[in-house]
């Protein structure tokens, strides 16, 4: 990350920061929650998975029972979405506008095109004197709530990896990253920068102009937040690998045919991630084991 862009996160963290300690006394905005089974279709919210999730997701998603885990979780993450941008908006100095705006891209030409879709989470305007000359800056956002495990792996502070917070047993606290770097060597969170890459090239092609992207990470455990700043250089090929994916699936549609969402042998590394998949039931042989005291799952090759 230039010296630049983690300028521009610090500025990003400090309005985020002053906005929340600047919230109205009373505060009353609109939540909805929505656990219905997704529609048929793909969506730019996972343009970063491997053909057989894109696969699952064309023809139809199946209503998750018994996980109530997973379903609380997601309504917790709504919440979270709703409230952050509310007070963003709220706050004097920034404004937060188009969340939720539906942006799409094509797949495909002639009579067989199709257009994929999906939802931005907001564009956040702010003055900064620092960075723009005295006028405002327009940052493309998107939200991600995560555990304290998730959020402190990701720190650079992160007590597992770096002696000086080892010392002080945990360093959990508001910190920036760079986006690109961090996420695309993670199997399950390189996944982000597909979906934002996907967003992008939605909105070049309707013409929009903003000054930079970037992940706003919530620990929803300490209430900490992580900006991480999205390198754009990368967007055309992650969007192309995207569309060469999904127009493979249009072509042939049978989940079967797919490789896993990545490698993985028996006895490797327990994916987190398959609890919480619409397919889990649906997908590859799943063999499960104990890590760190919660149900984890192994991939089986089927070749």
């Amino acid at each position: 990350m230039t010296q630049p862009e983690k300028d521009l996160a610090y500025e990003i963290l400090d309005v985020m920061v002053e906005a929340l300690q600047n919230k109205p006394d009373y505060v009353d905005f609109p939540v909805k929650v929505d656990n219905r089974p997704r529609e048929k279709g793909m969506s730019l919210s996972s343009a970063g998975k491997a053909e057989r999730f894109l696969a699952h997701m064309h023809i139809g998603s199946p209503k998750k029972e018994g996980q109530p885990r997973y379903l609380l979780n997601m309504d917790m993450g709504t919440l979270a979405h709703d409230y952050i941008r509310w007070i963003l908006n709220e706050y004097e100095h920034c404004t937060l506008s188009d969340a939720e705006r539906t942006v799409s891209i094509t797949l495909g030409a002639g009579g067989s095109a199709a257009r994929v879709s999906g939802h931005i989470d907001g564009m956040l305007e702010f003055e900064t004197a620092k960075l723009a000359r005295n006028r405002k800056v327009k940052i493309l956002l998107d939200i991600k709530c995560v555990d304290m495990y998730t959020f402190n792996s990701l720190d650079p502070r992160n007590p597992e990896t770096n002696f000086w917070a080892r010392a002080r047993k945990w360093a959990a606290g508001n910190y920036v990253f760079d986006a690109n770097e961090t996420f695309e060597n993670d199997n399950f969170k390189k996944s982000y920068l597909g979906q934002i890459a996907g967003y992008e090239t939605a909105l070049l092609e309707e013409g929009e102009e903003w000054d930079a992207t970037a992940f706003i990470l919530y620990n929803r455990n300490t209430s900490h937040f992580a900006v991480g700043i999205y390198d754009s250089a990368k967007t055309e090929e992650l969007t192309n690998g995207f569309k060469y994916r999904a127009e493979g699936v249009l072509c042939d549609a049978t989940p079967a045919k797919f490789e896993p969402c990545w490698p993985a042998e028996v006895g490797a590394e327990p994916h987190i991630v398959c609890q919480y998949c619409d397919y889990l039931h649906e997908c590859f042989d799943i063999k499960t084991k104990i890590f760190r005291g919660k149900p984890r799952f192994n991939i089986l090759r089927m070749r």
